[in-house]
């Protein structure tokens, strides 16, 4: 499904188009979410631009939904948003699909406003 919404396991800079090498400035506004408010803006569907199979499979676990992993370039456009899943903890075992009890992931919504 392609969708405006893309859930991410990272954000960074260059995913803004001319920035900062033509020095184009960009309106951006983060916002932390919970676990449930993530699942909840996610569920009407999405597109995964999650790099990471075990990732996909960790995030699919923790959201109830099917997350795929598709690794490819990401340039936004004002309007876009997405949702960032950031993994914090240690390397995930390969082939794990379920959160390490010392681990975490903290989930933000990223809106690029202009």
């Amino acid at each position: 499904m392609t969708s405006h919404l893309k859930l991410c396991n990272a954000f960074a800079l260059s995913m803004l188009p001319g920035f900062p090498s033509e020095g184009r400035e960009w309106l951006v506004k983060v916002e932390a979410l919970s676990l449930e408010q993530a699942r909840a803006t996610l569920a009407d569907g999405f597109e995964s631009l999650v790099g990471h199979s075990d990732t996909a499979k960790m995030l699919s676990s923790l959201l109830g939904l099917s997350v795929s992993c598709v690794r490819k370039d990401l340039t936004l456009k004002a309007g876009d948003s997405l949702i960032v899943a950031q993994y914090a903890g240690p390397r995930l075992p390969e082939g794990s699909s379920v959160l390490p009890p010392d681990a975490k992931v903290q989930w933000a919504k990223v809106s690029c406003l202009s």
